[in-house]
């Protein structure tokens, strides 16, 4: 695997490909078998399919699986497949899985959330196990943002994430029509009226594709600490650099990995988790007190709290993988009441091992993303009005720049002159007119002399400001 499963290096710094190797689970499992069928007919980096793996065994583990700590801990799982827009391949590797899913196990699968934060409770409270498979996550993510129609699904799946109890009391629509109509309260009694619907065991999952940008335009700083984000494991990278062929898709693969998905949901349970063994139970605070705490800070801090428990979700599922799929492959279905798989079990150094690196990929990619993004919509005009200029050789007019913007004048003056006072713009001004922008920081080394003798060019080429129409420009602007 040492030719596909790499990180990008521009993005994680450290060993990355040691990094990435260490995510894949030993020889034998289903999630081993399944990245090592996935990577290479992809140029997706092959991380990507380590989340896509859990996710499949998230859907197909029984709802019972559980780690136990404290309150049991459900072995769920929501992640976030992130990278450049349409070359990071997130689509095609999340459709690998969901296709495989849907023909093993269709009864666990739910494309994409539609309807109302009251359908989507009623169809959990039917179903409450399922791996949600949102694609296009901007598309979701811009649709249940504050005052939007589905904020509600938002604060459902967050606390689906902690298998927190679902409830609906509903009456019925003829009975509460005909209180309406009398004044009186409906009859709790009547026949129309629904009685109270609660799911106490939730099993969602979620696997879900954005870009950067996504996660900047439509999420609020408080959910990357204790809302809805902060329950999300990230995975950020870039497409593979050495691509070489890509392989077909080998139907005679994809039949087998969807008759062993089907086949570890029919066995189910293999009895009851006792935690980690004496020298996995070692490594874990080896690695715990390795944590980098003290190197980030808000946020930043609160994703890395949260990777423990994507490590001790990642770590139960191999475990379970680890324990049901030699019985898949060997001879089929087991019938439930196989002694050998009734008896308690612990979490091994070797399932652990690779659960580790997953949660150091979280942590790498979520301080990346964290340090990238900006928390406030200002901070996002700063951001937007900066890449432009360095887009475009460091320079802008004061009108493309502002027809970019798409702001009232009077915002767009208040914000570059904030920049100014920041020292990330400098301004070409004539008099007290400013007829254009300089982005300080993409100049690499360029003396800001030269770079406004190149925006000066530009202003007499495009006839920006000739001398016949700067009265004018002057009237607009001022």
């Amino acid at each position: 695997m040492t030719d596909w499963a790499r990180f990008d290096p521009s993005t994680f710094e450290g060993e990355p490909e040691a990094t990435v190797q260490r995510c894949f689970p030993p020889n034998g499992g289903f999630a081993h078998n399944y990245i090592a069928f996935a990577a290479p007919i992809t140029d997706a980096n092959a991380v990507f399919h380590v989340p896509v793996a859990l996710s499949l065994l998230a859907a197909a583990a029984p709802s019972t699986l559980s780690f136990p700590r404290g309150r049991p801990l459900p072995a769920n799982l929501y992640t976030v497949l992130a990278g450049p827009s349409s070359s990071a391949r997130k689509t095609y590797s999340i459709d690998l899985g969901a296709d495989i899913l849907a023909a093993a196990i269709p009864e666990r699968m739910l494309h994409g959330v539609q309807g109302s934060d009251e359908y989507l409770v009623d169809f959990l409270i039917d179903s409450p196990h399922r791996l949600i498979v949102v694609r296009e996550g901007g598309s979701f993510l811009a649709s249940s943002v504050e005052r939007s129609h589905l904020h509600q699904v938002r604060k459902t799946l967050t606390a689906c994430f902690d298998a927190s109890p679902l409830s609906r009391g509903t009456i019925g629509k003829r009975n509460a029509k005909e209180a309406r109509r009398k004044d009186k309260v409906p009859d709790s009694t009547s026949a129309a009226t629904d009685p109270a619907r609660v799911q106490s065991n939730p099993r969602v999952s979620m696997l879900l594709g954005a870009t950067v940008g996504d996660l900047e335009s439509y999420t609020y700083a408080h959910e990357w600490s204790t809302g809805f984000l902060s329950r999300f494991h990230f995975t950020l990278a870039s497409p593979e650099r050495n691509y070489a062929n890509p392989l077909d898709l080998d139907p005679v693969t994809v039949t087998q990995l969807v008759s062993y998905l089907r086949s570890m949901h029919q066995i189910g349970m293999p009895g009851v988790c006792l935690g980690f063994d004496a020298k996995a139970a070692e490594h874990w605070c080896t690695w715990q007190q390795a944590l980098p705490r003290k190197a980030f800070g808000g946020k930043a801090h609160a994703s890395i709290d949260r990777a423990q428990l994507f490590a001790l979700k990642a770590a139960l599922l191999f475990a379970w993988d680890r324990l049901v799929f030699p019985f898949v492959r060997a001879a089929g279905v087991v019938p439930q009441g196989t002694s050998s798989l009734e008896a308690p079990f612990y979490v091994l150094e070797a399932d652990l091992a690779p659960a580790l690196a997953f949660a150091d990929v979280h942590i790498r990619s979520a301080t990346t993303i964290l340090q990238t993004i900006a928390e406030t919509e200002i901070g996002r005009q700063f951001r937007r009005l900066a890449a432009y200029c360095a887009e475009h050789a460091s320079i802008a007019t004061y009108y493309e720049l502002l027809r970019f913007s798409d702001l009232p004048q009077r915002s767009f003056r208040e914000i570059t002159e904030t920049m100014i006072a920041r020292r990330e713009l400098a301004p070409y001004e004539m008099g007290d007119t400013k007829l254009g922008y300089i982005h300080v920081g993409s100049l690499k080394g360029e003396p800001l002399d030269s770079a406004r003798s190149r925006l000066q060019e530009r202003l007499l080429r495009d006839d920006y400001e000739s001398q016949m129409r700067l009265g004018t420009f002057q009237d607009t602007a001022h």
